[in-house]
């Protein structure tokens, strides 16, 4: 994951913005050695719904049974976002070698305060849920360090890994056999010492966790059981870039996939100076991307589980939201804002936002087939507690996910076996693109969502299915004669060349059922139809189809 503070630091030439920025920068430049933070103890209420029988600190072991034989990737587990960034304090020191270092040493208060993404400590977040743990290390001056963007943290270990905040980790591993735990390892350090500073950084926090608790990669993956995990006592897994010797047990990071559901911000100066005069603005505006994406990511047909994780970004791109914390400075010298906003403001913003993903989770997601995608969610400040989220019900409802019965595309219980040479491959031709690269099968979509761009026409083929029928609803055409597509052949419905929209699919098949989705203008994805003829998308009201996925089952 990329740093969540300032990635696109060049944005902050604009002198409105440095005008505002400057009149916060309450704390001096330069690279002072951090002073330990304490974490703040996390309050004690707890979730008044079912949920609140999810006994946080031990949940793998609680239902140990129930996932032993689940995939990795098919686990809904929590995660926590930049999770050593907790100690990070104003004046805490800044890390030379952070991407962030040239905009933070000018403005160090506002950078501290968008760098601090979680409240509670790294034991904190592990007994608050969190089994997937970013981990952000800065090697500077021969010590290892927290860190995110360039604002430093507590020590996470010394030179010989003895001492700092992997201690605890390590000691609540040790203790909770049962749980598997996902650490996620990135370091930076000076150009000339980066290659060696990860291989040494990997090999400090295998070392303190024990070796012979790892997962290595050349065993296990993405797909194997938890039970295979727990089991053989190798319940930690350790991503990250190390050493080619070290290659073997360490999973890269490529394992995992967050599926565009991260916001990656292209701003203008004038989106910073729009942001400076309507902060809460800002804000709402950021909420609302980050939660359109997570729900793309989530919605969109996949053929089949993929085959590494999916990390489902429950954040949100904090640039547009950097001009409402250098006002929050500028309100806390005032006395016009609590001072605790001002320099936790990253803090702030995550809980509002992590109000609405809650909405989410206990709504719309527990929803098929939004609920069969879960994997891991990050989120920030795992141990809220308050602003619309009592603590630990976000964590709960993410663990929840897990039981609700997963469904295939044909809406089958997911592992139900595949009819062997049955498959149903259809391809999109897309307004003012045209026909899209290769074929999909089994349940993957086609088309494109957000972008208002209709399907156009379709070509259809299959297998296995004693031959098919279609025919589409056309705009200005109405429905097309029926199109006969025999069994190993290929078909056209829909037009091409003439920029009418595709408004309705029908399709019956001779032996079996199929099964589809149309994501419809202005309406979104329509519920999974199953049958041996089914209907997509709609007709008398001048909709596009713009996205669908087919398969054939039984």
């Amino acid at each position: 994951m990329r740093s969540a503070f300032l990635p696109r630091r060049r944005h902050l030439v604009t002198g409105c913005l440095a005008a505002a920025l400057a009149v916060c920068a309450t704390a001096g430049p330069g690279a002072a050695a951090p002073r330990p933070a304490q974490a703040e103890a996390p309050a004690a209420a707890e979730s008044t719904t079912a949920q609140s029988a999810i006994d946080l600190p031990n949940w793998m072991a609680q239902r140990r049974t129930q996932l032993h034989d689940r995939p990795l990737n098919a686990i809904a587990m929590p995660g926590s976002h930049d999770a050593a960034s907790w100690s990070i304090r104003p004046g805490s020191g800044l890390c030379t070698s952070g991407d962030a270092y040239d905009v933070a040493r000018v403005y160090p208060a506002v950078a501290a305060s968008m760098a601090r993404t979680q409240s509670g400590s790294l034991t904190a977040q592990l007994d608050g849920g969190a089994r997937v743990l970013d981990l952000r290390l800065c090697k500077q001056d021969g010590r290892w360090y927290a860190y995110h963007g360039s604002p430093l943290g507590n020590l996470f270990f010394d030179a010989d890994g003895r001492t700092g905040e992997v201690a605890g980790l390590a000691d609540w591993i040790r203790r909770h056999p049962a749980e598997l735990v996902i650490l996620r390892l990135s370091v930076t350090a000076p150009a000339a010492e980066l290659t060696t500073a990860r291989g040494a950084a990997m090999d400090l926090l295998m070392d303190a966790v024990g070796r012979d608790r790892i997962a290595p990669r050349s065993t296990y993956g993405p797909q194997s059981p938890y039970g295979t995990f727990v089991d053989a006592g190798r319940h930690v897994v350790v991503m990250g870039d190390g050493r080619e010797d070290q290659r073997g047990v360490l999973w890269p990071t490529s394992d995992s996939d967050s599926r565009g559901s991260y916001a990656y911000a292209s701003l203008a100066w004038y989106d910073y100076l729009g942001a400076l005069f309507d902060s809460a603005g800002a804000a709402e505006r950021t909420y609302a991307s980050a939660l359109t994406l997570d729900d793309r990511a989530l919605t969109w047909p996949q053929a089949a589980r993929p085959d590494g994780l999916f990390s489902l970004s429950g954040l949100i791109t904090p640039d547009i939201t950097v001009p409402g914390a250098a006002l929050a400075q500028m309100g806390a010298a005032l006395g016009l804002v609590p001072r605790e906003v001002a320099d936790a403001y990253m803090l702030h913003l995550a809980r509002g936002f992590n109000a609405r993903l809650l909405g989410m989770l206990n709504g719309p997601w527990q929803q098929h087939p939004a609920v069969d995608q879960f994997n891991v969610v990050m989120t920030d400040d795992v141990n809220q507690n308050g602003q619309g989220v009592p603590a630990g019900a976000l964590q709960r409802a993410v663990i929840a996910l897990n039981d609700v019965a997963r469904q295939n595309a044909c809406g089958d219980p997911e592992g139900t076996p595949a009819q062997p040479g049955r498959t149903l491959r259809y391809q999109a031709h897309l307004q003012n693109i045209g026909w899209q690269p290769g074929t999909a099968a089994d349940g993957a979509g086609v088309g494109t969502t957000g972008q208002s761009r209709p399907v156009e026409a379709l070509r259809l083929s299959a297998t296995g299915t004693g031959g098919l029928w279609a025919r589409a609803h056309v705009q200005n055409i109405g429905w097309q004669p029926w199109v006969r597509i025999p069994d190993g052949g290929t078909a056209e419905v829909g037009t091409t060349g003439r920029a009418l929209r595709l408004e309705a699919l029908e399709l019956r098949t001779d032996r079996g059922t199929l099964a589809g989705r149309a994501h419809v203008q202005n309406v979104g994805w329509q519920p999974r139809t199953r049958g041996q003829a089914i209907t997509l998308g709609t007709t008398g009201r001048s909709l596009a189809i713009e996205a669908l996925s087919l398969t054939a089952c039984d």
